[in-house]
């Protein structure tokens, strides 16, 4: 039965478990993409998967920006666009985990989801009567098991823990720092423009954001809330 429009699943807890992307340390090997569609697959294996003809689609890819390589997934954002713009009410939010989901019954293939996501994480399926997008493998995870990509990553560019963990270790003097935002990585989700303090950061939606920086404090908040670590701090 499909749920109404912003309807959440069981649950009151939030929980801050995510997946946190280290693009500095992707080798663009796609080992995730491989690791998601198999996850998704009735087959449950590579090799049973190819030879059952199975094309299930993967939730996560690895674009190249230049010489960088940067895996691009569902955020599961705070205040999901997407969520809004679904007409039939086939995307919800868990009020326990905060994780986002597309109900494949009730989704109609409109795509005006896949229009909403600034970060380009919602694609249509393999059939193209579906949207798609990560799920955080929450099959695996009931089972005490980690997120397929997480596992399948050969350098830890995907970590499974908590928010903030991609700002890495903190420097002796911070305020000695230079945050800045790479143009190339930048989606204009604006995340780090509604979260900073000091409303040192501007840009249009979708175009890369700038650091004003004589405002900033140095305060490190863009860095830890940037989902696909466009945020640099020299």
């Amino acid at each position: 039965m499909p749920r109404k429009r912003g309807e959440t699943m069981t649950g009151s807890t939030k929980s801050q478990k995510r997946i946190v992307v280290h693009a500095e340390r992707c080798v663009g090997c796609k080992a995730c993409e491989i690791a998601c569609a198999v996850a998704h697959s009735a087959a449950g294996s590579l090799t049973d998967a190819i030879g059952a003809g199975e094309n299930p689609g993967y939730r996560i890819r690895v674009e190249q920006h230049g010489s960088k390589s940067v895996p691009i997934r569902c955020s599961h954002c705070e205040n999901p666009e997407c969520l809004p713009a679904c007409p039939v009410g086939a995307i919800t939010k868990d009020a326990k985990t905060g994780y986002v989901f597309i109900d494949s019954e009730t989704c109609t293939g409109c795509r005006k989801c896949i229009k909403a996501c600034p970060f380009d994480a919602i694609v249509p399926s393999p059939n193209r009567k579906k949207a798609i997008k990560c799920d955080m493998c929450v099959h695996l995870l009931a089972k005490g098991e980690l997120p397929a990509c997480v596992d399948a990553c050969p350098t830890n560019a995907l970590v499974f823990g908590a928010d903030g963990e991609n700002s890495g270790a903190v420097a002796s003097d911070p305020h000695s720092m230079v945050y800045g935002i790479d143009a190339d990585l930048c989606k204009g989700c604006g995340i780090c423009l509604k979260n900073c303090p000091v409303d040192a950061i501007s840009g249009e939606k979708r175009t890369p954001h700038v650091i004003d920086q004589v405002k900033c404090t140095k305060c490190g908040t863009c860095l830890a809330k940037c989902p696909i670590t466009a945020v640099f701090r020299t």
